[in-house]
């Protein structure tokens, strides 16, 4: 039997859990859990719903698409409940019913719209109306997102790659640059091409960014094999357009291997709505 799934955060990969854990609205009586499967069996004209455990950081006009694996014959709906940045309950948004009639598991996608402002987070769902269902997994995705599986078809911004652990909630194209918005406890990162390098030279970055957030500019420090040996880092909060970007010195780390390369880097960091365009850095020293 399959593991069940559930998507747990914003960064939107799928999580492996004995069983997935569910806030069960309606009569518990009618749900069974059995080896990580919920088996669900509506005895009332009143739905049995099967609601996430851990918000889902959303935005605005963002499409959600939410992935259920089940058996048997019913009627379900998937939907997701939606809730303000301070974790007010704000109604929420369903797909019309789904007529289940399977003996093996088969996937059941539905596609859906945030069109209410004020949106900050959901928590994804499946509704037993009726029958007997078996539920597997449920998961869901913020579509146009940035994730590990996504990273290779993202929008793309001249000169710089996206760093393998990149997540957002959206990256999208903007205007010639690339739009980011990143969840709590996520980040974007770009990476330029390594430069040979000493202490003491000085790059400078230049750029156009706007939005609302923090970005930090890096050079990642590596010795003569190339070995990592540690980062110098500059903040920029931003409210609106930026001015003046940093300018970096390298300088060896005290009790690391002198620096004779150097990678720039730039993130957008946790919690920001920033759009990046024509991004550069040059050595001026």
């Amino acid at each position: 039997m399959k593991k069940s799934l559930l998507v747990l955060g914003a960064l939107l990969t799928l999580s492996a859990y004995a069983a997935p854990k569910f806030t069960i609205s309606g009569p518990k009586k009618d749900v069974v859990e059995k080896d990580g499967v919920y088996i669900v069996t509506p005895t009332t004209k009143t739905r049995v719903q099967l609601v996430a455990e851990k918000k889902i950081p959303v935005y605005f006009n963002a499409e959600i698409e939410i992935i259920a694996e089940v058996s048997g014959a019913g009627n379900i709906e998937l939907g997701a409940h939606m809730y303000d940045k301070t974790a007010t309950w704000k109604n929420g948004i369903s797909s019309k019913m789904i007529r289940v009639d399977a003996e093996e598991t088969e996937t059941v996608k539905r596609t859906l719209k945030i069109e209410k402002e004020g949106i900050a987070m959901v928590l994804p769902y499946i509704s037993v109306h009726s029958g007997t269902v078996k539920v597997e997994s449920l998961a869901m995705s913020v579509k146009g997102g940035l994730t590990a599986d996504t990273l290779a078809d993202a929008p793309k911004l001249a000169n710089w790659e996206y760093v393998s652990y990149s997540r957002a909630m959206k990256c999208a194209e903007a205007d010639g640059g690339v739009s980011i918005l990143t969840g709590k406890g996520q980040l974007t990162e770009f990476s330029s091409k390594q430069i040979a390098s000493k202490d003491g030279d000085q790059y400078k970055f230049s750029g156009e960014f706007t939005g609302k957030g923090s970005l930090s500019f890096g050079l990642h420090m590596y010795n003569n094999r190339r070995v990592w040996q540690g980062t110098v880092w500059g903040q920029v909060k931003l409210n609106g357009k930026s001015g003046e970007l940093p300018t970096l010195t390298v300088k060896t780390i005290k009790g690391k291997q002198p620096t004779l390369f150097v990678t720039p880097v730039f993130r957008v960091n946790s919690a920001s709505d920033i759009t990046c365009k024509n991004v550069s850095v040059e050595k001026v020293k």
